[in-house]
């Protein structure tokens, strides 16, 4: 029985290792809130810890019209009103610890710029407060500009732009990917998306940062460099996605969960599927 059992059991698990996402799912926020925190929808309970800075006292969740068009909530970092606004930390959230500088990883949000008063922080990695004090990564706008720049210090040795993509009231997606060289030498390529489209590469630099990740902010309590606008869509992977997946994630015909499943989904899958040759064999 065993002998007849075992090749279509073989197959399943075969076709399961094809089809496994070369990405898994570390952190997923669409806007849903507990408090003033977001909830973590990857399954891996890191919600992100909302951190006020200046006179931010509490982010607004809304609940109409979200980035993908579809029904949902987005974050919004106004801070009603101010020009001081608040952040999003993943890193205490769930004792969440990655290592940036060695591992491969993406990461991907909808933003959508409300002012252009101060420089607006869109993710950052590090302690620093985006101006190189701190070995840090970041995207971000400065005050007065509607380019959007990707940097890496404390040498500017990663300086991509995609014009005009930090324009006011209109929703873009931007895409991060990093692609270790496997040496644990903080070296790889750094790759930028901008709606969906590869703006450049860069594999120049070393990375050294301390692994503090925020969205809509920088690792300084420096309140004039966050993020004033709504946020959508925000999500880690660990592993670089493709540029069909990046591309997917832009158009809204994928969400993080739909292009990478939870573990759970593909056991079903493959439970049923080893169901299914079961049952024919039977008949």
């Amino acid at each position: 029985m065993l002998g007849k059992i075992l090749p279509p059991l073989l197959a399943i698990l075969s076709f399961g290792a094809l089809q496994a996402p070369a990405a898994s799912l570390l952190v997923y926020y669409d806007g849903t809130a507990s408090g003033n925190d977001l909830v973590d929808l990857s399954g891996n309970g890191r919600n992100a810890i909302y951190d006020a800075n200046g006179s931010a006292t509490t982010p607004v969740i809304l609940t109409t019209t979200p980035a993908n068009g579809s029904s949902g909530a987005y974050a919004s970092l106004t801070a009603n009103g101010s020009n001081q606004s608040g952040r999003y930390s993943v890193t205490p959230a769930g004792g969440f610890s990655y290592n940036f500088n060695n591992q491969s990883w993406s990461a991907a949000m909808f933003y959508n710029r409300q002012s252009v008063a101060t420089n607006d922080t869109l993710f950052h990695i590090g302690a620093g407060d985006g101006f190189g004090g701190e070995n840090e990564l970041y995207a971000w706008a400065t005050a007065n500009n509607t380019n959007l720049s990707f940097q890496h210090y404390p040498l500017p040795d990663v300086d991509l732009t995609a014009a005009g993509k930090m324009n006011l009231n209109a929703w873009h997606h931007l895409a991060v990917t990093f692609s270790a060289s496997g040496l644990n030498d903080g070296m790889g390529t750094l790759s930028l998306y901008a709606d969906g489209v590869l703006i450049g590469t860069d594999s120049t630099f070393t990375l050294g940062t301390n692994n503090t990740f925020f969205f809509g902010g920088q690792g300084s309590a420096t309140p004039d460099r966050n993020f004033i606008g709504f946020l959508d869509e925000m999500a880690l992977f660990d592993g670089a996605l493709t540029s069909g997946e990046i591309a997917g994630l832009a158009n809204g015909s994928q969400t993080p969960i739909t292009l990478v499943p939870e573990p759970s989904r593909a056991l079903l899958l493959g439970l049923g599927l080893f169901g299914l040759v079961m049952r024919r064999r039977r008949k």
